[in-house]
This record gives C-alpha cells, sequence and structure tokens, in this order.
C-alpha cells in the first residue's frame, strides 16, 4: 500500500504543508524586514508598527523622562552613562530615573497589592469617639473648591459638633512639582485659585494655610507637625488616586492611628461613582470602558441623588480671627523658578486663556451649555470648529466638580438621564466624563497606570528613536505634517490640545511622552 494509499494521512498532510508554508513565509518576512532597516535612512516619525523588532529587557538602553527638554536631556543621558565614580548627583538622579521607571516585575507586585485596599483597611480602623477639639481639612490639588466639596463639607459638619474651629490647609511640595513634572501653567493655575479660595474662606472666619514639604519625604511629617501644634482631633481630604498620593495617605493613615487621640478620613469627590463599587457580572472590577459605562448610566439614573451637591462649609465663629491670627496671615507661596511663566506676556495669555477659580469655571460651563453642546456630538471631532467645553483645566484640579457639571448638564438635557434619550450632545459630553472616571478606576485597580508605565506591561520593551533634532521639531509644530503642526502649536500657544488633534499626533511620538506633556 502506497503512502497515499493510507486515507488518515491523506487528511494531516495539507495541514501539516500550510503550517510549514506559514512558518516559512513568516521566517522570510521577518529577515526582510531586519533588512530592510539596516539599510533604510533612519526616519524620526516612523509609525509604531514599522520601528525595530525590541531587544530583550536586559539588552533596552535607558529612556529620558523629559520629551521636551532636550538640551537637560542630552545632559542626562551623558551623566548616566559615566562609569568611573559618578558624583553624588548622578547617583540620585539614576536612583529617580529608576523609581520614575520601576520594573514590569515590581509593577505587578503593586498591582497585585493595590495601595487603595491598604488605605480603605486603615481607615476603616480609624479612632471615631475622641472628643471633637480643632477640625482640619486639608486641600489637595484635585479638589481646589469650596463648593460642593466632599470632605471640606463633612469636616465642617464634625467642627459643628465640638467647640472648636474648621481650619483649612494646603501643603505646598515644590519637590512634587519636579517629580511629577507639573508645568508652568498648571503650578500657576493652582496657586491662583488657591489666592481666590483663601479670601473665600477669609470672609467665613476659616483660615486657609500654606504648609511648606522642603523635601518629598518631609510631606507626611509636615502635616502632623501642624495637626500637633494646632490641638486637632480630625483631618479630613479627599481621595487622590495615584501611587505617591495614596502612599503619603496611608502614612499619615499609620500616624493617626498609633496616635489614639486623633483619626483621618477621607472622602471620595472626583467622581460621580465610588471606584470599584460598580462590578461585572462575577464581580470583579470593570476593566473595559462599554460595560463600565452601561453601569454608570444605569446606576446614575437607579440613584440620582448620586449628582446631589453637597453645602460649602459653616463660617466659624469671628473670635477664630484672633485665636488663629498666624494662620490667617499665611501667604500664597511663591514658585520654583523652573515652574514660573517664561514672560509676563506668557503669564498675561496663558491666564487670560485659563482664569482662575470656581466662578470663573462656571461661567466656562454655562457657556458651553448653551452655545456648544447642542452640535457637540456632531462637531466634536472637527477642531476648527472649537468643540470643546474647555473645562479640562478646572476638572483636573477639581475647580468645579463633576456633580456640579453633570447637574447642569441634566437640567439643560430637560431632566433627562445621558443615555442619548435627550440630546445627543449632552450625552457624548457626558460619556466623556465617565470615561475620566473609568481612568480613576483603572488607577485604583491597576496602580501601574499610573508610574510611567503602558496599561498593557508588554509594550514597555518598545523602544522609541531618541533623535532629538526631529523632536524638537515635533515639538516646536515644525514637522511639516499640518495637521499634526496645528496640534502642537495649539498646545505651544494654549497649554491645551483638542482630543482628535492628540489622536492624530499620537503616531508621532509614544503615548507615554504625550501624556507627560498634556497632562502636566
Amino acid at each position: 500500500m502506497t503512502l497515499y494509499e493510507n486515507a488518515s494521512t491523506v487528511n494531516i498532510l495539507p495541514p501539516i504543508w500550510f503550517v510549514l508554508s506559514l512558518m516559512l513565509l513568516c521566517h522570510l518576512s521577518r529577515h526582510i524586514r531586519l533588512v530592510a532597516q539596516r539599510f533604510r535612512p533612519a526616519c524620526p516619525f516612523q509609525s509604531q508598527q514599522n520601528r525595530p523588532i525590541h531587544p530583550k529587557p536586559a539588552q533596552m538602553p535607558k529612556r529620558p523622562h523629559d520629551p521636551v527638554d532636550v538640551e537637560a536631556r542630552k545632559e542626562r543621558a551623558t551623566k548616566l552613562r559615566r562609569e568611573k565614580s559618578p558624583d553624588a548627583s548622578t547617583v540620585q538622579e539614576h536612583q529617580d530615573d529608576v523609581l520614575r521607571h520601576p520594573t514590569i516585575e515590581r509593577a505587578k507586585e503593586i498591582d497585585a497589592h493595590p495601595p487603595m485596599v491598604e488605605l480603605e483597611e486603615l481607615l476603616k480602623e480609624q479612632k471615631t469617639d475622641q472628643p471633637v477639639r480643632n477640625v482640619l481639612h486639608w486641600f489637595r490639588s484635585k479638589d481646589l473648591r469650596i463648593e460642593d466639596n466632599k470632605g471640606l463639607h463633612f469636616a465642617s459638619k464634625k467642627a459643628k459638633e465640638g467647640k472648636g474651629m474648621l481650619l483649612t490647609a494646603y501643603l505646598f511640595s515644590p519637590r512634587d512639582m519636579e517629580w511629577h513634572g507639573t508645568s508652568a501653567a498648571r503650578s500657576d493655575f493652582i496657586l491662583e485659585t488657591l489666592r481666590i479660595m483663601q479670601k473665600q474662606l477669609k470672609e467665613l472666619n476659616i483660615p486657609l494655610v500654606f504648609l511648606t514639604a522642603p523635601e518629598r519625604r518631609d510631606k507626611s511629617g509636615t502635616v502632623m507637625d501642624f495637626v500637633k501644634a494646632h490641638d486637632i482631633s480630625h483631618i479630613y481630604g479627599n481621595f487622590e488616586y495615584e501611587v505617591d498620593e495614596l502612599r503619603r495617605d496611608i502614612k499619615i493613615a499609620k500616624l493617626t492611628k498609633e496616635d489614639g487621640n486623633l483619626s483621618f478620613h477621607v472622602h471620595h469627590d472626583q467622581t460621580v461613582v465610588a471606584p470599584g463599587r460598580m462590578t461585572t457580572g462575577t464581580g470583579g472590577p470593570h476593566k473595559v470602558f462599554t460595560p463600565f459605562h452601561k453601569s454608570w448610566l444605569s446606576l446614575v439614573a437607579q440613584e440620582p441623588q448620586l449628582l446631589d451637591a453637597c453645602d460649602s462649609p459653616a463660617s466659624n465663629d469671628k473670635s477664630a480671627r484672633d485665636k488663629f491670627k498666624d494662620l490667617f496671615d499665611s501667604s500664597v507661596p511663591e514658585l520654583p523658578e523652573n515652574k514660573r511663566f517664561n514672560s509676563e506676556e506668557e503669564q498675561v495669555r496663558i491666564r487670560g486663556l485659563w482664569p482662575a477659580g470656581h466662578a470663573a469655571g462656571i461661567d466656562r460651563l454655562e457657556h458651553f451649555l448653551k452655545e456648544k453642546v447642542a452640535t457637540y456630538a456632531r462637531n466634536r471631532s472637527s477642531p476648527g470648529k472649537d468643540p470643546s467645553s474647555r473645562l479640562s483645566a478646572y476638572f483636573s484640579a477639581g475647580v468645579i466638580s463633576v456633580r456640579e457639571a453633570l447637574t447642569a448638564a441634566k437640567k439643560q438635557n430637560k431632566g433627562k438621564n445621558f443615555d442619548g434619550s435627550g440630546n445627543d450632545g449632552i450625552a457624548g459630553w457626558a460619556r466623556e466624563i465617565v470615561f475620566r472616571e473609568f481612568y480613576r478606576q483603572v488607577l485604583a485597580i491597576q496602580p501601574h497606570n499610573g508610574m510611567n508605565l503602558p496599561h498593557n506591561l508588554k509594550f514597555q520593551g518598545v523602544v522609541y528613536n531618541d533623535n532629538y533634532e526631529a523632536e524638537k521639531k515635533w515639538y516646536e509644530g515644525m514637522t511639516g505634517v499640518p495637521f499634526v503642526d496645528a496640534g502642537m502649536r495649539q498646545l505651544n500657544t494654549e497649554v491645551c490640545i483638542l482630543c482628535i488633534l492628540e489622536v492624530f499626533r499620537a503616531d508621532q511620538q509614544s503615548v507615554r511622552h504625550i501624556c507627560t506633556i498634556v497632562h502636566a
């Protein structure tokens, strides 16, 4: 019997030859691609798909973390290449770079034990029956308002239970600004908003104190020294979901627990629905936006009180002005030299584009709902029509709350939900706000997303071209690609960029670089 007389072999041979042929084609294709890349002139704007296959992690070069300052990057690279007797500053800079870019193994360890979970457990163990003395609300850089501020609201209520006063504070940490790459525009916006808030609170006989931490490691100690010096029994604040901020709060929670006569209370204020509350059918957290969005719409329809605003704080007694005179005299700190605008002209222009304070944010919200939102669904991808609300800076710093914004949008939508049953533009805009909430959930359950690492960790191995001159042209909007250049010129002029322009320029630079600039 010949080979082909065996029926089973006849059925098996074609699939085998097909698989072998595919393997051979893939092998040849890979070698052709490598040869082509070797002899092709380097292009600074290669698409992600056409970039060289990355080496093994052990062979990967270190990537500079600052995509903007070309000269500073060159200097850092030179320092880190020193092999003999590096000075102390070079060693510290190298350590900082490692911390900014942790290993995948370390990222997975942190994801397995999210700091959010640890903080929530510590908060449950806080003492709650101590006598109410003075109460502190600790403002963070994401809740800069006295209107509809959950932490401030509950701090005010607690203060009224005793004979003490409500005090407020903001922790100023210049080193954190450096560490997180905070831009001059955002730094100035935060301090100008705080200046307005200080005046508002003073009218309520409530002091706003500025505490300064010289180094990042001093943050917790600076707050606790203030607490002990002013007979404070309760500390209130609002959650920040990034790893560094959660670790800071974990440290405070441990210190207050050890004290035994002090408690720390943190509230969810950045979102309508607290991260982790909504789960999938299997009981786990949502990791995909579309089902998260559907669950959010359903929950808000069932519990419309989620959009209810909190009351502003009640006034202190007038005697607080005399008792805490030194606190009322606290001055807004000066920004470090490298966090200031380059010129007075730039300062005037940027402050005009992004006026600080809650009232300015509400004015902008009302203008958007009256003039733009009806056509938002149709125009949101047309940058020439300026379709956006231009509220990102106000949401980012918590100058207006998402509850305020969505309540106003619902009123404009004649009381209808955000599921498309009313105005399509309002539904589309609300969807963008829900996506913001989704990202905070992702940060809480997968902390590595806030650690200069890609969401999908397998892409950490991608190597990018370090062509400094080409990157400078990209940054200045001089690549010769009109749509991308328009986006970069807008970013450089207005410190803001429309979503559609950001997407188009994504092919020019890595997502990591984009996030560093846009969200600084």
